[in-house]
């Protein structure tokens, strides 16, 4: 939805004056929109965006009913699915058991915006070589998006549809 009918009539303006009600990050782009509806939300310190609000107690139920993992992290608690999933089963996985896939920042905070090896110390040696996606999709090529391969920290991107190459897994919060 758009604020004015100005902005709904001008397109591509996604990250000026004209996004939605979730409002602007602090880096200028929109805020994405929740995906979680009827969540209690909170603040992202990190991009000031809000986000919906689940506590450790919570992930571990929803994970345990979801029949995941749970993965501990020092970014927060998260439930990884056992099997392989491309993007969008992941997706699928997460909101049908009342979680949602977490952003790229959400998952490795101090992540710097690039790709490689140790990017992502938030997860590093969490596990042992899974790759884990994550919600955010590729400002480069909105046919991938972006995970973490946790034994390296390694944040990097791949085709959406792509499953079982490097077995992706659901990563939920």
């Amino acid at each position: 939805s758009c604020i004015n009918d100005a902005c709904c009539s001008i397109p591509n303006k996604e990250g000026t004056e004209c996004c939605d009600e979730n409002g602007k990050a602090k880096d200028g782009t929109c805020c994405p929109a929740l995906t979680t509806q009827g969540c209690e939300t909170e603040t992202d310190t990190t991009t000031g965006c809000l986000k919906c609000k689940q506590s450790a107690a919570d992930i571990a139920t929803l994970c345990a009913n979801a029949e995941g993992e749970i993965v501990k992290t020092s970014s927060g608690t998260f439930c990884r699915s056992y099997s392989y999933k491309n993007w969008y089963e992941s997706e699928k996985w997460c909101s049908s058991n009342g979680m949602r896939m977490p952003t790229i920042k959400e998952m490795c905070p101090s992540w710097d915006g690039s790709y490689g090896v140790n990017k992502c110390p938030e997860l590093v040696d969490t596990d042992s070589g899974y790759y884990l996606w994550s919600a955010t999709i590729d400002p480069d090529d909105s046919e991938n998006a972006l995970y973490v391969l946790d034994k390296k920290g390694e944040v990097n991107s791949n085709y959406r549809y792509d499953a079982t190459y490097y077995g992706h897994q659901a990563f939920c919060h």
